[in-house]
């Protein structure tokens, strides 16, 4: 990009056209990097899964008293008779929990990664004094907007509650469709239906307020901010004339170290915003532990009785 830029300030066409070419040439593994990784996030899932899934089998396949193993997990839907929380966290929360699980673990890799590269770079072109003080900024207002952004944990959990109680209203109005029509229930179910739907609004309303209030405070303290307070960090080589490469060609190092500091705020904002994601698993892990949990206590199913004689 500095290069690029440096070019066109310069007017010389024929290697501008010579860099463009190579600036797409290099572009295509980059793209299939790019999409190597959705693809690698996708399968791991995927089989983060099947594994959980397979365990999750085998122990419901093993316990002597379904219906006491779903009471334990679900008491509430299993009062009324409605198994569909406990089929929601046999599915549907696993799925969810491996999804974020690895949106966890590539948030906190890939960014990890581009800061050390990117950082060997603006190093050498910077100098460490420099960098390290911008590198400060981002830590300090990662810090801040973390301790001041709410928690989604509690609030992600509580959707959760909330879609299995609308999923298992209508199981079971879907089951009981002849009941409810004889005995002319439907108002009361309707009524049901309604209070679980206003519940779920209510949850899933507080948990889009919280996370529109934490993205605009990480927007602004560590995207705008952050470009701005790169910015301020690197115009001390050029003013001072510090470094070879910005006495030579400032327009190139301009745009070469602004354009690098801007992935490495990106790539920071990334690391620090992985904490959303670590909220998220775990307000599927902490449903998935009590399955889990009341799977490891339920008591070995009993052998069959010897045959006489």
């Amino acid at each position: 990009i500095g290069v690029l830029g440096s070019l066109l300030a310069q007017r010389k066409w024929d290697a501008l056209f010579r860099r463009q070419l190579g600036y797409a040439l290099w572009a295509v593994p980059a793209a299939l990097i790019n999409a190597f990784q959705s693809y690698a996030r996708t399968n791991l899932a995927m089989a983060m899964r099947v594994n959980l899934m397979s365990r999750l089998r085998e122990g419901l396949c093993a316990t002597p008293s379904l219906p006491a193993l779903f009471h334990e997990i679900a008491p509430v839907a299993a009062a009324k008779k409605e198994q569909d929380s406990a089929v929601q966290l046999c599915t549907a929360d696993v799925n969810a929990f491996c999804v974020e699980a690895v949106a966890l673990y590539e948030g906190m890799l890939k960014p990890s990664v581009e800061v050390i590269i990117l950082s060997t770079t603006l190093g050498g072109l910077m100098g460490g004094k420099q960098l390290a003080k911008c590198y400060a900024y981002f830590f300090a207002a990662g810090c801040w907007t973390r301790f001041v952004g709410p928690s989604f944990a509690t609030s992600s959990a509580a959707k959760e509650r909330a879609e299995g109680q609308l999923l298992a209203g209508h199981a079971r109005l879907h089951e009981f469709a002849e009941e409810v029509t004889m005995l002319r229930g439907g108002e009361a179910e309707g009524e049901q239906l309604d209070a679980a739907l206003a519940a779920l609004e209510s949850a899933s309303s507080r948990l889009a307020l919280g996370r529109f209030a934490s993205e605009a405070l990480d927007g602004y303290a560590l995207r705008h901010m952050g470009i701005l307070a790169a910015f301020t960090a690197m115009l001390p080589a050029v003013y001072h004339g510090t470094s070879s490469r910005a006495a030579s060609d400032p327009t190139e190092y301009f745009l070469t170290c602004l354009h690098l500091l801007v992935n490495v705020g990106m790539a920071c904002k990334d690391l620090v915003l992985s904490s959303k994601a670590l909220a998220a698993a775990r307000g599927f892990a902490s449903r998935l532990e009590a399955l889990y949990a009341a799977l490891a206590r339920a008591p070995p199913p009993r052998p069959p009785p010897a045959a006489d004689g």
